[in-house]
């Protein structure tokens, strides 16, 4: 869940406990991989699932009940689908 209007990809390779500075290979020590957020999405992120059958593929439901379907094998900066 996300109160900041994003969902967010961590590497579970990276402990959780290192400093967030940015790395020389574009990935944060923290973890954090990339956020995902729509231009018009302004209300939290309430839950958020990997789809079972494609690993490039998640969907997220926000407060304001919109349903979002992103595939990352397409686009890292839009959803490929938005219901409200």
């Amino acid at each position: 869940c996300s109160a900041d209007w994003t969902a967010k990809l961590w590497s579970s390779s990276v402990p959780a406990a290192t400093t967030s500075s940015n790395s020389n290979s574009g990935r944060r020590r923290d973890g954090l991989v990339h956020e995902f957020r729509s231009m018009d999405l302004f209300d939290v992120v309430n839950d958020v699932a990997w789809s079972r059958t494609i690993s490039t593929v998640f969907a997220l439901v926000a407060g304001d009940g919109r349903v979002e379907v992103w595939d990352l094998g397409r686009s890292t900066l839009d959803p490929v689908v938005k219901l409200f």
